[in-house]
């Protein structure tokens, strides 16, 4: 009761004592508009900083909050920062989701203390107002977050510009994030370049003819494409994807016509393995022959099969095909060998039974008979001709011994032909090599000049080249047929090739490639009796050659450069080898030299050959040596990445853990200061490096996550007070006091919490708290106000009653008066209770009523004295004793400034004012209107 008569005074928000003030501040509910004017007023005008602060940590209105912030008042701003940043936090939300008005949000980050509250609302700010924060943000590391998220060059040389003689740090990021843009910029246009020059490069290959590189290139093409196609615009992937199809549809058909190519290839080595299975079987018959002469006449039928087979198998194998010289000419003496001798036994074992050995004949013979018998022997062995080389039968061999005379003749005779022979031979060699190149006028003039010659031999020896004769003039023949419909049009048609290559913009090395495979098709077709076709062929690649001249000329210059390039990389590196000092070097470098060496040694090229060996060899021997200092030092540092692995190895059973982890992180140092290593070896090593690592770290997990485990217990428990509180939140009763305190305590018992859990979760535990003790002040006040309003109900009970008894009436609802007026049994009452309920015994007690009478001054008085008490104005018509009322209080010294003093004189106004049992009547409603003003103020 006590409390609800205090509010009567001067309101405490208003006291001289700014302790009061602020104590008041926590009984205020910014919900209403009343209090919340209150707060506002207190926030902006107070001062007290503490006051303020304490009035602004009550307002919970963000908009309200946002306002208060924008008004002039720099001293209130710090205040109300600081309670927006306690709001969002307690929502689980950052400050800057709060606040919707940018300008507003910039100022709050440029004046911020805390800069991790503030890093996620630059994302959502304008590049314009992230300069702003760069330059003029009170901490470092908002400026420099600021300057990360702007991209735009303009802002950024802005920056640069504002920070130059402000901020170093700013400064020099923005500097060094405008260089990123102007390198970005400047690769962009390198990979722009080099995108126009691919495609160019990729539409003059598809224009270009179909060399035999031509889809190698073009895979090369394509993949360099791929490298750079990243951002390439839709023009350029346009003109590329055109180039790529016309480029590809070219290198299909030369894929199409080297595998036709491949098949001819095919089929040519089938006839090759063909005519070399014909040769090994002829040869094979003839070196049986030769080592064995022929016993029956049944071998010879097997002999002509063979023969006549091979010979059948060998023209299938040279159908349209090219057959070597000597291939061919091997062929020709094997086969015109053995069909002689077919020939020569056919006719020895048809004839051999007309004669008999003169060994066995009667030696008495007449000189008539046997002069007979040798001519006929000497006719017999003409005839056969028997091959040289061959197995010579016995009976035959008898014969030659008899007539031994004929072999006499035919050796005087072969001793005769040997120039015929020789010049024979070389007339065949020369006719051989004409037909070879298939020149057709020579090759029948020679043909001519052969036939004249063996036609001048005798008989016997003219016939052993009749094979031969023979076959080279079926070859002959063949020439004369392939000169008359292919020859003489494929020229017509190599001329029209090298006359069109005249008017082809090609590389110069292709053109030449070009004109020397139509030259060496030329040969092939063994030139050409007709002058006016070969002058026309050769005017035309000597045209198509002229540009080429001057390509050849600068790039045997090229060639020159190069070798003299190559030469100064080995002066270079031998003096390097030479004058380092290999015990302390930098062995990075000496690699990226071995290295740069070999890539500027390729890059060197093309080179004559025979020149470039010699300094090729120089080179080698140079790289050799440097290779052995790197293989050593690589060799030196692979022990020591391996010592290092068995270290850790050895800690991943090592106690205590930390002890092992930091021994660990020791060793990552050193593993870093190791230099170079194969690559090879290096991964192997940092395999087993790591998952020794790995298991160290592993262990350390396990830890960690135990003792997270009871981190989130701790914080499950804690959450579950808050949960509680906030429960008992909704259900506040008169032991609220108790449970306030009992949650205090249970939180503190809670395990240690991470810091920033337990800053989340204290402060969440204490907005719940200070919500249940704001309410609990809420229901006290209330309860007062309903107290005080029924005081003020049963005073006027009693005073009605009073009235009544006072005209002599009767009451007839003494018993509900009684009911209303009676205090509860067993239940503490206030004093002033008590009083009316004895005012009430007085009034229906016998007592002479009058003595309880007040005259209308007295009542006015006491009227005016709660008046002055709750500064409420009188009437006017009371305002004469209402200023004798204040004088008289001046001199008993009752107007003191203590705002205690003035509630407790209220209260004992407003005491004696319901104690009062008879009012006169002319004065009481006026009377009592003017308390219930009072009482109006008080419960509003």
């Amino acid at each position: 009761m006590s409390a609800f008569l205090k509010k009567l005074f001067k309101p405490k928000w208003k006291s001289s004592n700014a302790i009061t003030r602020k104590e008041y501040i926590a009984t205020l509910n910014p919900s209403t508009e009343e209090d919340k004017n209150i707060l506002l007023d207190l926030a902006r005008n107070d001062s007290d900083n503490q006051v303020r602060r304490a009035a602004i940590n009550k307002i919970d209105s963000i908009s309200t909050l946002l306002n208060l912030y924008q008004e002039p008042s720099e001293l209130i701003k710090p205040a109300v920062k600081d309670r927006l940043e306690g709001l969002a936090k307690s929502n689980a939300l950052p400050i800057y989701e709060l606040i919707t008005d940018e300008t507003l949000l910039t100022e709050l980050i440029i004046n911020s203390d805390n800069a991790e509250q503030y890093q996620g609302a630059l994302l959502k700010l304008s590049p314009s107002t992230l300069e702003t924060i760069a330059v003029s943000a009170k901490l470092s590391q908002l400026r420099l977050a600021a300057v990360e998220r702007v991209v735009e060059e303009a802002h950024l040389a802005s920056i640069e510009k504002q920070a130059k003689a402000k901020d170093k740090r700013v400064y020099q990021l923005a500097k060094s994030k405008l260089k990123e843009i102007k390198a970005h910029k400047k690769q962009q246009a390198e990979v722009k370049e080099k995108q126009e020059s691919v495609i160019e490069s990729l539409e003059a290959h598809a224009k270009s003819e179909t060399v035999k590189l031509y889809g190698a290139k073009l895979t090369s093409l394509l993949d360099s494409w791929n490298d750079i196609s990243d951002g390439a615009d839709e023009a350029l992937i346009r003109r590329f994807e055109i180039s790529k199809q016309a480029s590809l549809a070219k290198a299909a058909q030369l894929k199409q016509d080297q595998e036709q190519e491949a098949l001819v290839k095919q089929q040519s080595l089938q006839q090759k393995n063909e005519r070399d299975e014909t040769l090994n079987i002829l040869e094979q018959t003839a070196e049986r022959f030769k080592q064995t002469p022929v016993e029956s006449a049944s071998e010879l039928p097997a002999l002509d099969a063979i023969i006549k087979t091979q010979e059948t198998r060998w023209l299938e194998a040279t159908r349209e095909s090219t057959v070597e010289k000597s291939e061919q000419k091997q062929y020709q003496q094997l086969m015109g060998d053995l069909k002689h001798y077919l020939k020569s036994a056919q006719a020895f074992m048809s004839g051999k039974d007309q004669f008999t050995s003169p060994e066995a004949g009667d030696d008495q013979a007449t000189p008539n008979r046997q002069t007979a018998s040798h001519h006929e022997i000497r006719a017999f062995i003409d005839k056969v001709n028997w091959p040289d080389g061959f197995a010579t039968p016995r009976e035959l061999k008898s014969l030659r011994k008899f007539a031994g005379n004929i072999a006499e003749k035919k050796k005087q005779t072969i001793q005769v032909s040997d120039q015929q022979k020789s010049q024979i031979e070389e007339q065949i060699t020369r006719l051989e090599q004409h037909l070879g190149n298939r020149a057709l006028k020579q090759s029948s003039q020679g043909f001519k000049e052969l036939n004249h010659l063996i036609h001048g031999l005798d008989k016997g020896l003219a016939s052993n080249y009749a094979g031969r004769l023979q076959l080279l003039g079926k070859q002959l023949n063949e020439l004369r047929d392939w000169h008359g419909y292919a020859v003489t049009p494929k020229q017509a048609e190599l001329c029209e090739q090298a006359e069109k290559l005249i008017e082809q913009h090609l590389a110069p090395q292709v053109k030449a490639d070009k004109i020397k495979a139509l030259q060496d098709e030329w040969k092939k077709l063994g030139g050409s009796s007709d002058q006016k076709i070969w002058q026309r062929f050769k005017t035309a690649c000597d045209t198509a050659y002229a540009p080429c001249r001057d390509y050849f000329d600068e790039q045997r210059t090229v060639k020159r450069n190069n070798i003299e390039k190559r030469k100064t990389i080995c002066t270079q590196l031998s003096d390097f080898i030479s004058q380092n000092d290999w015990d302390n070097t930098d062995w990075k470098a000496v690699e990226k030299i071995n290295r740069v060496a070999r890539d500027e040694w390729k890059e060197c090229y093309p080179v004559e050959f025979k020149e470039n060996k010699a300094v090729q060899k120089i080179f080698n021997e140079l790289l050799a040596k440097m290779d052995q200092y790197l293989n050593d030092e690589r060799s030196r540092n692979k022990a020591l990445k391996q010592a290092i692995v068995e270290k850790t190895q050895a800690l991943v059973t090592h106690e205590p853990l930390s002890e092992a982890i930091e021994q660990a992180k020791s060793l990552q140092s050193e593993w870093q200061k190791v230099g170079i290593t194969l690559h090879k070896d290096d991964r192997a090593l940092w395999k087993e490096y790591r998952a020794a690592c790995d298991e160290i770290f592993k262990r350390r997990d396990a830890e960690n996550e135990s003792k997270q485990q009871a981190i989130n217990e701790a914080i499950a428990q804690a959450e579950a007070i808050c949960a509680e509180a906030e429960q008992a939140s909704r259900d506040i009763n008169e032991n609220c006091d108790k449970t306030l305190s009992e949650f205090r305590q249970r939180f503190r018992g809670v395990s240690p919490l991470p810091k920033k859990e337990l800053e989340r979760l204290s402060q969440k535990l204490e907005q719940t708290l200070s919500d249940i003790a704001s309410n609990q002040a809420k229901q006290r006040v209330a309860q007062e106000h309903s107290t005080w309003l029924g005081l003020n109900k049963k005073s006027k009970l009693i005073r009605d009653a009073a009235e009544k008894l006072q005209s002599g009436a009767t009451l007839d609802s003494a018993a509900l008066f009684a009911q209303e007026l009676t205090p509860p049994q067993n239940e503490q009452i206030s004093n002033i209770e008590q009083v009316l309920f004895d005012t009430w015994k007085i009034a229906i007690s016998a007592v002479d009523i009058n003595s309880e009478y007040a005259t209308a001054e007295q009542a006015k008085s006491l009227c005016i004295q709660c008046e002055i008490a709750a500064e409420i104005d009188s009437p006017q018509e009371d305002q004469a004793l209402r200023m004798q009322l204040q004088v008289n209080r001046l001199s008993e010294g009752l107007n003191q400034k203590d705002s205690s003093s003035k509630r407790d004189e209220l209260e004992k106004y407003l005491s004696e004012w319901f104690q009062l049992c008879l009012i006169p009547a002319e004065v009481r409603t006026n009377l009592e209107t003017r308390v219930d003003s009072v009482l109006a103020k008080v419960t509003a």
